[in-house]
């Protein structure tokens, strides 16, 4: 098989996420909620460009389903095991013990909750999570896409994300269905653009969202933070949160749209100049997010040590960044001890 040519479009797009997440809980810690807020769209931006990358995946026998899973589990749970055991819990528990408890030590082994200062990890079962269900949407879209056109094709995947809304809230969910449906959303387009109708490319798709994805997250903004709307209706209340996820996860999916038509005209003309630069961002995007939130808001923040909310962000930057590299070395050695320990004597 051909090696398949590395997408630098989809390098700058994760790059670009991972600094919003980086900068959205800077900010947040640093007493400027509401552009922090808006830069936490850097995860639905994730979610979305995850959904587009596993979408050309075919599972022919149930062998693949299996090895996928158990692919996809060593790589999202090794690096967070390793540290969460070696670095997050012993530091913890030196520095605030009273977050150390069993119910949070069984909570962060099993990911369904995290201790605060290191709460970002929310999203480590959303991931589990659409590993999971990435056979199935593959199966879903490639049956849909064999007997429909494009506008067919939308249809019914219109219809999957108002059903994952509702059985999302029917049976009262960990996960927000909008969060999923962004990786969904990632997962049809591949299909959509390959229809031959040239309503459906990228970036008409970009240019139609531009003015909806606007006028949401205005709304957003003046309900949420000029407004302060409250309401005593509970349907009332039901409906503005489910705005709030609706215009965040229309805002990482347009911002995906946007980054990566605009980056495939950067590569084009300036990707001899980056491409060494993103090869390592690409390699280090994921420990980078696993320990950058314990510099930030967590027991070893550095945030307001030195009085300049710059200087705070280079410090905790560099700290995250080394943790970071420190952290997929660490993943590689121990893999590469696993696999040794299974090869035949």
């Amino acid at each position: 098989m051909a090696k398949q040519e590395h997408r630098y479009e989809i390098s700058i797009v994760r790059l670009l996420a991972t600094l919003s997440i980086f900068f959205c809980h800077l900010l947040e810690q640093s007493g400027m909620t509401v552009l922090g807020n808006y830069l936490s769209v850097g995860v639905q931006i994730f979610l979305c460009m995850s959904g587009y990358l596993y979408s050309g995946r075919r599972f022919e026998t149930g062998e693949s389903v299996l090895k996928f899973y158990s692919g996809g589990l060593r790589k999202v749970l090794l690096p967070y095991y390793l540290y969460i055991l070696l670095f997050a819990l012993p530091v913890y528990y030196i520095l605030m013990r009273a977050a150390v408890t069993p119910a949070s030590v069984f909570g962060a082994l099993t990911t369904s909750s995290a201790i605060w200062g290191i709460h970002h990890f929310w999203y480590i079962p959303y991931c589990l999570f659409c590993y999971l269900i990435t056979p199935l949407l593959s199966v879903y879209f490639d049956h849909i896409d064999k007997r429909h056109g494009a506008w067919g094709f939308l249809g019914h995947s219109v219809l999957l994300l108002a059903a994952v809304s509702i059985l999302s809230y029917a049976f009262n969910s960990y996960f927000i269905s909008a969060w999923v449906n962004c990786y969904i959303v990632g997962f049809a387009l591949p299909y959509l653009l390959t229809k031959k109708n040239r309503a459906f490319r990228m970036w008409k798709i970009t240019a139609a969202l531009a003015p909806l994805t606007t006028f949401a997250n205005i709304m957003r903004w003046y309900l949420k933070y000029q407004l302060q709307y409250t309401s005593d209706s509970t349907l009332r209340q039901l409906l503005v949160s489910h705005f709030y996820y609706f215009s965040q996860a229309l805002l990482g999916i347009f911002c995906f749209l946007l980054v990566y038509t605009l980056s495939h005209v950067f590569i084009r003309r300036y990707g001899v100049y980056f491409r060494r630069l993103l090869m390592y961002t690409d390699r280090y995007s994921y420990t980078f997010y696993i320990t950058h939130m314990i510099y930030i808001k967590g027991v070893l923040t550095v945030v307001g040590y030195t009085g300049s909310y710059v200087l705070d962000g280079i410090i905790a930057f560099a700290l995250s960044v080394a943790s970071g590299v420190a952290l997929y070395y660490l993943v590689l050695l121990v893999g590469r001890v696993f696999a040794r320990r299974k090869k035949p004597a």
